[in-house]
């Protein structure tokens, strides 16, 4: 007796997908431990307060936007695609910006260009735990859009945040 051959069908995809599934939670989780890896104990807890960015997320926002040169990887040669870079960093108890730490690897100058940018950042508002300024740590990700163009044009734009 021969099984259908859509059930069989079926069931390979549900497995390959339920198998899909568990190796993309179990890159996720090794991705987060090694972050956790990474950073100091007292930085990972919850403040009363965190730090912020003098005028807030709109403020960064708009910092970043008006840094990053989005020419970066089209210099360096990069092929038309999406790159996000990932960058992490913690801002003291005196609101400065430190240990600075690409978290990926795209290359073209990309993670560099982020790095350089976040150093140019003024001094931040530092967390506020029972009162004490503590660490606090960030991540930072910006996509760069690569799309091929004609080399007489030139896009101002050529990052999302």
């Amino acid at each position: 007796m021969k099984p259908p051959i859509r059930l069989i069908l079926v069931l390979l995809l549900v497995t390959v997908s339920v198998r899909g599934f568990a190796i993309s939670c179990q890159r996720q989780t090794a991705c987060n431990q090694a972050l956790r890896d990474t950073l100091p104990e007292a930085v990972l807890g919850n403040p009363d307060r965190d730090a912020e960015y003098p005028g807030g997320d709109d403020a960064w926002k708009r910092f970043m936007e008006a840094e990053v040169n989005g020419d970066i990887p089209i210099k360096a040669g990069a092929k038309p695609g999406s790159y996000t870079v990932c960058v992490q960093f913690v801002i003291t108890p005196e609101g400065l910006i430190d240990q600075i730490k690409p978290l990926t690897r795209h290359g073209y100058g990309m993670e560099e260009e982020l790095v350089r940018v976040i150093k140019r950042s003024v001094r931040w508002l530092p967390a506020i735990k029972k009162g004490t300024y503590e660490k606090a740590y960030r991540k930072q990700n910006i996509t760069f859009e690569i799309s091929e163009t004609p080399k007489k044009k030139r896009a101002r734009k050529r990052f999302i945040f």
